[in-house]
């Protein structure tokens, strides 16, 4: 018969490894994000998401083409390319589990 001393024991040490096991997926999807935000720049495609599309989503929600054409006449491309990397990041954040779930399930098969 376990005492509550073992039970404690063991509910402590099976939260430790699922709070180990969630730090782990936490850095392959933030590994994840930073190869796919590496592979949009690059010109890949992933996910049927493109740098193109990026800068469309950017030009349609963050700049209004009366700002485009303050920021080419003054040469201040810091905001667009501060909004670029933004929705860069924020592409990528989505993308990533997503990806990271399919590797861990074509790993689980073998």
């Amino acid at each position: 018969m376990l005492d509550s001393n073992s039970i404690g024991d063991a509910l402590t040490d099976r939260l430790f490894r699922l709070q180990e096991a969630d730090e782990a997926l936490n850095e392959a999807i933030e590994a994840k994000a930073e190869l796919i935000e590496k592979q949009l720049v690059n010109g890949h495609t992933v996910d049927g998401i493109s740098l193109t599309d990026i800068a469309e989503i950017v030009l349609e929600n963050e700049i209004s083409p009366t700002a485009m054409v303050t920021l080419f006449v003054y040469g201040k491309s810091q905001f667009f390319m501060l909004a670029m990397q933004e929705e860069l990041t924020k592409a990528a954040l989505r993308i990533a589990p997503k990806l990271v779930e399919a590797e861990r399930a074509s790993f689980m098969e073998y």
